[in-house]
């Protein structure tokens, strides 16, 4: 069962298709490919690519593209977690 449990962690990190936990982002402020890079980055766990994204939305007061990118930093293991 344990395994089971550590396997399907693995998989939804691994994901980069919408979750329910993903912060609800305003699409329509940016260029169609800002989430599909996003999204890409994840997936490939590329963590200082992400941190680009954060400081970028950060420096132009996106707090919902910032929630996003955390929420995919996270899930990547950028954290250390």
């Amino acid at each position: 069962m344990r395994q089971v449990l550590a396997s399907l962690a693995l998989l939804a990190g691994c994901s980069s298709t919408p979750t329910s936990t993903d912060p609800d982002v305003d699409w329509d402020k940016f260029a169609p490919t800002v989430k599909q890079r996003i999204d890409t980055e994840a997936k490939a766990k590329d963590c200082e690519a992400l941190q680009t994204e954060f400081d970028s939305a950060e420096l132009n007061h996106h707090a919902d593209l910032m929630g996003y990118v955390d929420a995919k930093m996270n899930a990547a293991g950028c954290y250390g977690g």
